[in-house]
Protein backbone atom coordinates (compact mmCIF):
# COMPACT_ATOMS: atom_id res chain seq x y z
CA UNK A 1 0.00 0.00 0.00
CA UNK A 2 1.56 3.28 -1.00
CA UNK A 3 0.70 6.05 1.47
CA UNK A 4 -0.57 9.27 0.57
CA UNK A 5 1.19 12.55 1.85
CA UNK A 6 -0.68 15.44 3.32
CA UNK A 7 0.04 17.35 0.15
CA UNK A 8 -1.37 14.69 -2.00
CA UNK A 9 -3.76 14.81 0.01
CA UNK A 10 -4.71 17.97 0.02
CA UNK A 11 -4.67 18.57 -4.02
CA UNK A 12 -7.47 14.94 -4.23
CA UNK A 13 -9.65 17.07 -1.54
CA UNK A 14 -9.27 20.28 -3.56
CA UNK A 15 -10.01 18.41 -7.29
CA UNK A 16 -12.71 16.91 -5.24
CA UNK A 17 -14.25 19.99 -4.34
CA UNK A 18 -13.66 21.47 -7.66
CA UNK A 19 -15.45 18.48 -9.34
CA UNK A 20 -18.14 19.00 -6.97
CA UNK A 21 -18.51 22.50 -7.76
CA UNK A 22 -18.33 22.29 -11.53
CA UNK A 23 -21.09 19.40 -11.64
CA UNK A 24 -23.39 22.07 -9.57
CA UNK A 25 -22.69 24.69 -12.09
CA UNK A 26 -23.90 22.25 -14.82
CA UNK A 27 -26.30 21.00 -13.50
CA UNK A 28 -27.28 24.67 -12.60
CA UNK A 29 -27.05 25.65 -16.25
CA UNK A 30 -28.99 22.61 -16.89
CA UNK A 31 -31.79 24.19 -15.44
CA UNK A 32 -31.27 27.62 -16.74
CA UNK A 33 -31.00 26.59 -20.65
CA UNK A 34 -34.41 24.62 -19.95
CA UNK A 35 -35.69 27.50 -18.50
CA UNK A 36 -34.76 29.38 -21.64
CA UNK A 37 -35.73 27.29 -24.39
CA UNK A 38 -39.22 26.45 -22.94
CA UNK A 39 -41.60 27.83 -24.80
CA UNK A 40 -43.36 29.78 -22.86
CA UNK A 41 -40.23 32.00 -22.04
CA UNK A 42 -39.78 32.28 -25.43
CA UNK A 43 -42.93 33.41 -25.91
CA UNK A 44 -42.65 36.16 -23.13
CA UNK A 45 -39.12 37.19 -24.63
CA UNK A 46 -40.86 38.10 -27.70
CA UNK A 47 -43.84 39.36 -26.62
CA UNK A 48 -41.72 41.79 -24.42
CA UNK A 49 -39.50 42.72 -27.64
CA UNK A 50 -42.34 43.31 -29.60
CA UNK A 51 -44.09 45.80 -27.20
CA UNK A 52 -39.77 47.68 -26.81
CA UNK A 53 -40.66 47.99 -30.14
CA UNK A 54 -44.02 48.92 -30.57
CA UNK A 55 -43.21 51.86 -27.21
CA UNK A 56 -40.12 52.80 -30.02
CA UNK A 57 -42.38 53.54 -32.55
CA UNK A 58 -45.20 55.40 -31.11
CA UNK A 59 -42.64 57.62 -29.59
CA UNK A 60 -41.19 58.02 -32.78
CA UNK A 61 -44.86 58.97 -34.18
CA UNK A 62 -45.16 61.30 -31.13
CA UNK A 63 -42.24 63.29 -32.16
CA UNK A 64 -43.14 63.26 -35.76
CA UNK A 65 -46.48 64.34 -35.01
CA UNK A 66 -45.19 67.04 -32.65
CA UNK A 67 -42.69 68.22 -34.96
CA UNK A 68 -45.26 68.08 -38.11
CA UNK A 69 -48.12 69.53 -36.22
CA UNK A 70 -49.45 72.54 -38.50
CA UNK A 71 -48.73 70.26 -41.33
CA UNK A 72 -51.12 67.29 -40.30
CA UNK A 73 -53.76 69.63 -38.97
CA UNK A 74 -53.58 71.25 -42.77
CA UNK A 75 -53.92 67.80 -44.41
CA UNK A 76 -56.27 67.07 -41.91
CA UNK A 77 -58.84 70.16 -43.15
CA UNK A 78 -58.00 69.39 -46.43
CA UNK A 79 -59.29 65.82 -45.58
CA UNK A 80 -62.40 66.91 -44.10
CA UNK A 81 -63.34 69.13 -47.10
CA UNK A 82 -62.59 66.78 -49.63
CA UNK A 83 -64.82 64.37 -48.06
CA UNK A 84 -67.72 66.92 -47.17
CA UNK A 85 -67.74 68.39 -50.89
CA UNK A 86 -70.87 67.40 -52.32
CA UNK A 87 -73.27 67.92 -48.89
CA UNK A 88 -71.41 71.40 -49.17
CA UNK A 89 -72.19 71.34 -52.48
CA UNK A 90 -75.81 70.46 -52.52
CA UNK A 91 -76.47 72.75 -49.60
CA UNK A 92 -75.09 75.56 -51.61
CA UNK A 93 -76.99 74.81 -54.41
CA UNK A 94 -80.46 74.50 -52.13
CA UNK A 95 -79.76 78.09 -50.89
CA UNK A 96 -79.62 79.77 -54.16
CA UNK A 97 -82.46 77.92 -55.25
CA UNK A 98 -84.33 79.48 -52.44
CA UNK A 99 -83.02 83.08 -52.75
CA UNK A 100 -83.83 82.74 -56.66
CA UNK A 101 -87.02 81.54 -56.31
CA UNK A 102 -89.78 84.56 -57.05
CA UNK A 103 -91.69 84.87 -54.11
CA UNK A 104 -95.64 84.85 -54.05
CA UNK A 105 -97.09 88.17 -53.38
CA UNK A 106 -100.78 88.86 -53.27
CA UNK A 107 -102.01 91.94 -54.16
Amino acid sequence: MIAMTDNDRDKVVALDQKRRNMRANLAGDAEKAKHDLHPHTIIERWKDRKRLQLSAAADTGKQTFAKNAPLVGFAGAAILLFTARKPISRLYQKLRSKVRQPKDRKS
